[in-house]
């Protein structure tokens, strides 16, 4: 929840709208996502390789 509230405020200060579909004319999809499911997204992937990484250090010990 606290990222969702970080990334609203950085928005809003960039002057984007997160609910703006996102165009990303370099892909062939037909799904549209908007901006806040683009970043949310990109943040969980970054999420999940720093808790891979830190379970391969916890295992490794």
């Amino acid at each position: 929840m606290r990222n969702r509230k970080l990334i609203k405020r950085l928005a809003d200060e960039s002057g984007i709208d997160l609910y703006a579909p996102f165009d990303n004319s370099t892909e062939n999809s037909d799904k549209k996502f908007s901006y806040e499911q683009i970043i949310l997204g990109k943040t969980m992937s970054i999420y999940d390789k720093l808790s891979d990484e830190l379970y391969e250090e916890i295992t490794n010990i």
